[in-house]
């Protein structure tokens, strides 16, 4: 009977136990620390530790030792997908020893295994009321820090990281100016703030901006037209979402909510740099895009960071150019490629002993572009150091520092671009291309001289034959024994027409008193008289 009393009592504190982990609230007394987590009343949310994901399931990166406290789905959506991050841009490495409670000052606090403190909701809360302050999970996934009394002091959707949730308002305050933004993970197993962020137009309009580093807006949203955003026509075609735009004197934000609340659904501003409204479905067991802003991947600002190329056609999204590589191979592979490519070699430009030699910079031309033509662009990038890529077509166009939103494009439809490298990582560089020019040229002006040589010769030879020819009509003209037959002696009016041009006269044949004189001077062929001349022609001039 005893031991039947002890196990009974042993269930019960197991079930206590167990109640009290599932615990929707966490105090000064019950702290957040190792497999300990919270869930929300209804189940859907859950609070506490956790490590993202690494590439390809590989346990061994840098990132899976990192812990952050996260708030993620508790039922139906797997596998884990966090929607918001207390740390992080500061992880913890062992949950077993750090833990999320409630401070002494009220605030909710993380510290980290040696007792450093991490993180905190950072609020000023008055002295009488420190010790009755609890943070409650809600079943929105919201998380609440809150006073007995029901007053809220801090929520974490005021501070959303990279995912908006039903219900969870969206914009700005007017009074104090602050705009609160969606920000991207840095990769997909690092929950960093990234790069793209999303926030309504801080001047006032209606109208929310998809931005790079804060300073660069790519995409637009449109004004609000009352229904949708006149940007985002999609939102017309989906009866399950109720959309909703304030604009109060204090405040002007938008927030959205489900006809069924059965329904999973969440707007996420993704590594990628899209922004995305997606909904789960039990049936396939993932998530459906509803719709994504920009369309094209390739649209998004400085996608494959610093002289990184685009190209959506291609199995790879980002490659670098050639004489470049990724300048984090690792961040690379994670599909981070904000650090975007590095050349292989540094440029020597501020090597004054090399700036204007073959082992100092020079450009990696890309096909269809005229080096000559594109001469005077190219000196004018080489004279500035912070010169890194010129075109040459219409104009020239001169791009300084690093080279953002590069796409591979149609090379008949766009200006060929030459990007500044290191003359060690350019195939021919610029001396050997003016060296084949130069040899090209000087072979051909020898040719040409070759054949107006031969030309001129064969013209020179023409002229003195017929002159001789001229002078041996006239001789057989006047008289004498040049001709045997009479009846071939041309008259003198013939040889005279014969020197105007006028008619063609026939040679007459070498008589046979001279036949033998040539006979060992020339090679008759043919007639003896063209024999005759072709001697002739050959003689000494």
């Amino acid at each position: 009977m005893p031991s039947t009393a002890l196990l009974l009592v042993m269930i019960v504190a197991i079930i206590s136990s167990a109640r009290c982990f599932a615990s929707d609230t966490i105090t000064a007394n019950s702290a957040i620390s190792g497999g300990r987590t919270v869930v929300s009343t209804g189940g859907s949310f859950e609070l506490g530790f956790f490590h993202p994901a690494a590439a390809g399931g590989d346990s061994n990166t840098a990132s899976s030792h990192n812990y952050y406290v996260g708030i993620w789905y508790k039922k139906a959506v797997t596998p884990c997908t966090p929607v918001w991050v207390a740390n992080r841009a500061a992880p913890v490495s062992d949950p077993a020893s750090s833990q999320l409670a409630v401070a002494p000052d009220g605030n909710l606090v993380l510290t980290n295994e040696v007792g450093e403190l991490v993180w905190s909701s950072n609020v000023v809360i008055s002295g009488s009321s420190s010790n009755g302050t609890v943070a409650v999970l809600l079943d929105s996934g919201n998380l609440v820090l809150r006073r007995d009394d029901g007053e809220v002091l801090w929520q974490s959707a005021e501070h959303p990281t990279d995912t908006w949730l039903p219900g969870v308002r969206l914009g700005m305050n007017k009074i104090t100016g602050h705009v609160q933004a969606l920000t991207s993970w840095r990769s997909s197993s690092d929950p960093a703030p990234g790069m793209y962020s999303l926030g309504i137009d801080p001047h006032g309009t209606s109208q929310f901006f998809l931005s790079w580093n804060r300073t660069v807006n790519f995409w637009s949203s449109g004004e609000w037209t009352g229904s949708i955003f006149a940007g985002i026509p999609e939102m017309t075609s989906h009866d399950k979402y109720n959309f909703e735009f304030v604009n109060t004197s204090n405040a002007n934000y938008f927030d959205y909510s489900l006809q069924d609340p059965t329904v999973i659904s969440r707007f996420v501003v993704d590594v990628s740099g899209q922004a995305r409204q997606i909904m789960w479905l039990p049936s396939a067991d993932e998530w459906m895009v509803i719709w994504e802003e920009p369309h094209k991947l390739c649209d998004v600002y400085a996608i494959c960071g610093a002289f990184g190329i685009c190209d959506e056609k291609s199995e790879l999204l980002c490659s670098c150019p050639a004489g470049f590589r990724p300048s984090s191979v690792e961040d690379w592979e994670l599909g981070d490629h904000s650090h975007g490519c590095r050349r292989n070699n540094p440029l020597h430009c501020h090597n004054s002993s090399l700036r204007d030699k073959d082992g100092g910079d020079a450009f990696l031309l890309a096909p269809g572009a005229s080096p000559s033509s594109a001469e005077d662009c190219r000196s004018a990038c080489l004279r500035s150091c912070d010169c890194s890529a010129y075109s040459y077509g219409s104009r020239c166009a001169l791009w300084y520092g690093d080279l953002l939103g590069l796409s591979a494009m149609d090379t008949a439809s766009t200006d060929d671009l030459y990007l500044r490298l290191s003359a060690m990582d350019v195939p021919s560089n610029g001396r050997r291309k003016r060296t084949v020019v130069v040899f090209v040229s000087v072979a051909s002006a020898a040719s040409i001289l070759a054949c107006v040589s031969v030309i001129a010769t064969v013209l020179v030879k023409m002229f003195r034959r017929r002159q001789r020819n001229i002078r041996f009509l006239q001789a057989a003209a006047e008289g004498g024994s040049l001709v045997d037959d009479e009846a071939h002696r041309p008259s003198m009016e013939q040889v005279v027409q014969a020197l105007e041009g006028v008619v063609i006269l026939d040679v007459p044949p070498i008589p046979k008193s001279l036949q033998a004189a040539f006979a060992g001077n020339a090679t008759f062929v043919g007639t003896p008289t063209s024999a005759y001349f072709d001697g002739l022609s050959r003689s000494p001039l």
